[in-house]
């Protein structure tokens, strides 16, 4: 399947979200992933390499276009091509792949992200967002100008869709009405609803912490779901 990317939009001044338009029609879920595909050199020199990457808005199925958000990573070879792509740019790719998905129940959610950890959450809150479930979004990000999807996540919050809690971890500025500091499990307890359904993404020392957490507040395991890249 081949996407060409129609559409970039600067979220934050590392983060990008690209539009891009598939050769054919696909369903997804909420938090599903697709992945590009590159191939190198020829015969037994030829190389096959996959990088995946959350689908970071929700859209009416089936559909042939897909948003992706991704931050700059100049060590990598392959992601910073997607991210340095221009429009135009086709690439090759499958998918839509994965399980961490929302499962069906009318329990209240909460949504634990760190930085663009955000992306598959994000699509997830689009997609329930008329479900009638309660959902809270804990999100942490180094200083306010990294927090991807704030018009989003606040247009949600504006329509009582959404409870948020941001928090910054290093800067903020003396208007910030936020909270500041790393998650911690009073946090989390603050807005922890009972038999929540909790869904984390973001790095995995951040994944591991906050299911560290959770296991002290006393949530069972199978109503914890993580991701993490």
């Amino acid at each position: 399947m081949k996407a060409k990317v129609i559409g970039i939009i600067d979220e934050t001044p590392l983060v990008r979200t690209l539009k891009l338009k598939l050769s054919e029609k696909v369903t997804f879920k909420p938090g599903q992933f697709i992945c590009f595909i590159f191939t190198e050199g020829e015969g037994s020199e030829k190389r096959v390499a996959r990088r995946s990457y959350s689908i970071s808005h929700w859209q009416k199925q089936p559909t042939d276009e897909l948003t992706i958000t991704l931050n700059t990573s100049p060590d990598g070879k392959y992601s910073k091509a997607i991210y340095n792509s221009k429009l135009g740019t086709t690439f090759e790719c499958d998918g839509p792949h994965g399980i961490f998905v929302p499962k069906k129940s009318k329990n209240p959610i909460l949504f634990i992200a760190a930085g663009t950890g955000i992306t598959p959450l994000m699509t997830m809150m689009e997609a329930l967002k008329d479900s009638g479930r309660q959902m809270c979004c804990i999100y942490s990000v180094k200083k306010q100008e990294n927090l991807v999807f704030w018009k989003e996540l606040n247009n949600l919050k504006e329509k009582n869709k959404l409870h948020c809690c941001f928090t910054l971890t290093q800067e903020a500025s003396k208007e910030w009405v936020g909270q500041k500091g790393r998650i911690t499990k009073q946090m989390i307890k603050n807005v922890l609803r009972p038999s929540a359904e909790v869904y984390i993404c973001g790095m995995p020392d951040f994944v591991k912490l906050v299911t560290g957490y959770l296991a002290e507040l006393n949530i069972p395991k199978d109503n914890i779901h993580t991701e993490h890249w």
